[in-house]
């Protein structure tokens, strides 16, 4: 019927749109902790992976201090989470 080679597709990604779970009140709080991190794991990992789209050399152009910059700033993100799940361990009581 019609060439699809002349179309392109974009495919959006909703996380608005996405199937929420019915919150069980007497959740504890190691639950609702795992629940909400697997989810929000999830949508961190899916961004990933929709960002790795423009490593595609034929649709998008960019240097490798573009590159850099992305994954700097990725990188100070994601070591500012890490240290505040470490700083929960520690208790963050003051100490001289």
């Amino acid at each position: 019927m019609y060439d699809m080679s002349y179309f392109k597709f974009t495919v959006i990604i909703s996380f608005k749109n996405m199937p929420r779970k019915q919150v069980d009140p007497n959740e504890s709080p190691e639950q609702r902790f795992k629940r909400l991190a697997e989810y929000r794991t999830q949508r961190v990992l899916e961004s990933l992976r929709i960002l790795s789209h423009c490593a595609n050399r034929y649709q998008y152009g960019y240097t490798d201090n573009d590159v850099t910059k992305i994954f700097s700033a990725i990188q100070a993100e994601v070591d500012k989470t890490r240290s505040k799940f470490d700083a929960s361990e520690k208790g963050d009581k003051f100490q001289l």
